[in-house]
């Protein structure tokens, strides 16, 4: 099991972000949501366990020491996110931390690719939830929670779940630093809040380079539809590109219930 994450490490690595360190909380996005009125901004807020991690819609979790679950907190206003723009933050957070994993040399490029709208995929299963939420304290606050398999084995998962997810220790082979992920990935996103252009340009190369879903066949539920057909990418405005019979079809907001080819 990962050692404890240690927090003095943390705040000397990344002085313009607050920090705050819970041992135990239900959900970091919660905790982050209620209390973001309070918090000195950009905030981590970062859980040794998580008792009741959340996805999309009625999605759970599932956490285990050693995993790595925390949410950022951040003003809108402060680095000029339009509510049009909110959308995408979920696929860039998803593009900064496949960087991020790349640059730390914890994986390699060929192994992680990015699903539409918020996933991080490590040989074709999911390595990683992301979660974009409004606080419910403070509406111009943005929340955006991970939950990371770091050193959680993939095969102490719940039995129904094994075949689904996988963790970074399963593929190395051994521990990795949860600080370290968690460093490089903060000072990546500083860098995208602070030059947006040039991060979103990087980022959406990524996205059409790593996208796991390209040329795949793909069902999805939007507003309780049942749609299918071949995926052909993403947009510069984050919105999933599928082409059926009747032509090709933007979309904004689904759920994907499955994929093949």
């Amino acid at each position: 099991m990962s050692p404890q994450l240690n927090l003095k490490s943390l705040e000397a690595a990344l002085p313009s972000w607050r920090i705050i360190y819970l041992e135990q909380v239900d959900s970091t996005n919660r905790y982050a949501s209620a209390h973001a009125r309070d918090l000195s901004l950009p905030a981590v807020v970062v859980a040794e366990e998580q008792s009741a991690g959340r996805g999309r819609g009625s999605n759970r979790w599932w956490s285990a020491p050693g995993g790595l679950t925390f949410s950022l907190v951040i003003r809108a206003s402060q680095y000029q996110i339009a509510r049009r723009e909110q959308g995408l933050l979920s696929l860039l957070t998803a593009a900064v931390l496949r960087q991020s994993l790349c640059d730390a040399r914890i994986a390699r490029p060929d192994q992680l690719q990015l699903k539409w709208p918020n996933d991080l995929y490590l040989n074709q299963r999911k390595v990683c939830g992301i979660l974009l939420e409004q606080a419910v304290s403070d509406t111009d606050c943005l929340v955006i929670g991970i939950g990371l398999n770091v050193n959680n084995s993939w095969n102490t998962a719940p039995e129904d779940l094994r075949d689904r997810g996988i963790a970074l220790c399963d593929v190395a082979g051994a521990a990795c630093s949860r600080e370290r992920i968690l460093i490089e990935f903060a000072r990546l996103f500083s860098q995208l809040l602070e030059e947006p252009d040039m991060g979103r340009q990087c980022l959406v190369t990524a996205w059409r380079a790593a996208h796991l879903l390209d040329g795949k066949i793909v069902s999805l539920e939007q507003s309780g539809e049942l749609l299918v057909g071949r995926c052909e990418g993403i947009d510069e405005d984050g919105a999933l590109l599928l082409r059926q019979v009747q032509g090709l079809c933007r979309i904004h907001s689904a759920t994907i219930l499955g994929w093949e080819g």
